[in-house]
C-alpha cells in the first residue's frame, strides 16, 4: 500500500503524518520506506509516498518485517544512509522499454559476485541467460545491449544498476554483479 502526502515546509508535514504502522480491514501494515518527490515551477512543492507492507491479517501468515529484511540484506552492518537507499530500491522500478515481464524469480546460483575492475559499476549478463529471460524476439527486435535491474538475493544482498550483455561469459546462464553495487 502506498500513502501519499505533501510537505508544507522543510520541517513540518501538512495533512496526515507518516505513521509507522496502521490497520486496515483487520490487517496490520508497517512502513517500509518513504520517498520524497519535488515538483518544479514557480511554487515547488515536496510530496511524499510512504510504502507499507502487510505484516499480519486474516488468512495471512504474520511476518516480522525486520527479520525478513535482514534475510535479504545485512542491514545491521550498514550505515543509516545506506539503509535508506537500500529500502528505497524496494519501492523503485527499473526502466522497462521492452515491455517484458518486470519480475523474475532467480536462484542465488544464477549470480556470481565479481570484483570491481574498472567496470564503472556495471555488471554483466550472458547472452544465453538474457535470451532465456526476455526471449529471442525481444532481444533481436530491440537490439538489447544492457538491462536495468533491481536484484534482491538473500545470499548477496540488494543490487541495482545495469547488466551489460557480454556474449563471451563463461557460463551460459547467469549474471555477474560487482560487490560494491
Amino acid at each position: 500500500i502506498v500513502r501519499e502526502g505533501k510537505l508544507s515546509n522543510v520541517d513540518a508535514f501538512s495533512g496526515d503524518a507518516i505513521a509507522p504502522c496502521f490497520y486496515l480491514n483487520s490487517c496490520k501494515y508497517m512502513i517500509l520506506c518513504v520517498k520524497l518527490k519535488k515538483t518544479e515551477g514557480i511554487y515547488p512543492t515536496v510530496h511524499w509516498d510512504a510504502y507499507y507492507i502487510k505484516v499480519s491479517g486474516p488468512e495471512t501468515d504474520s511476518i516480522d518485517l525486520k527479520d525478513d529484511l535482514e534475510m535479504i540484506a545485512d542491514f545491521a552492518s550498514l550505515p543509516p544512509r545506506k539503509i535508506v537507499s537500500r529500502l528505497e530500491l524496494m519501492a523503485s522500478a527499473a526502466c522497462n522499454w521492452c515491455h517484458i515481464p518486470l519480475r523474475f524469480q532467480l536462484k542465488d546460483s544464477d549470480f556470481e559476485i565479481i570484483p570491481e575492475d574498472s567496470h564503472v559499476g556495471c555488471g554483466f549478463i550472458g547472452i544465453k541467460f538474457l535470451t532465456y529471460l526476455i526471449g529471442e524476439d525481444v532481444l533481436k527486435t530491440k537490439n538489447v545491449i544492457a538491462i536495468q535491474v533491481r536484484i534482491f538475493a538473500s545470499l548477496y544482498g540488494i543490487f541495482k544498476g545495469m547488466l551489460m550483455v557480454k556474449p563471451d561469459i563463461n557460463i551460459g546462464q547467469g549474471c555477474y554483479c560487482h560487490s560494491s553495487a
